[in-house]
């Protein structure tokens, strides 16, 4: 068995969530599934190809939550 090395604990938004979020220079929004979230992160599930670094906007209203979230992120 694996130990898990993350500091914060992660909750699964698996099929519960859906984000959008904007690349620099890319005037676009892209879609992208939320997978899990902690106070450490979000891992998103997209098929765009964002280069490691990249920061970018991401908006996402959690479920169960009347108001959505916007943040910037690396």
């Amino acid at each position: 068995m694996t130990k898990e090395k993350r500091k914060a604990q992660r909750v699964d938004l698996s099929r519960k969530s859906t984000a959008k979020f904007k690349v620099p220079n890319d005037l676009d929004l892209a879609l992208a599934s939320i997978k899990n979230i902690s106070s450490g992160g979000v891992c998103l599930l997209t098929s765009k190809n964002i280069d490691k670094g990249t920061i970018i906007t991401l908006e996402f209203q959690l479920p169960g939550e009347s108001g959505g979230v916007v943040v910037d992120g690396e």
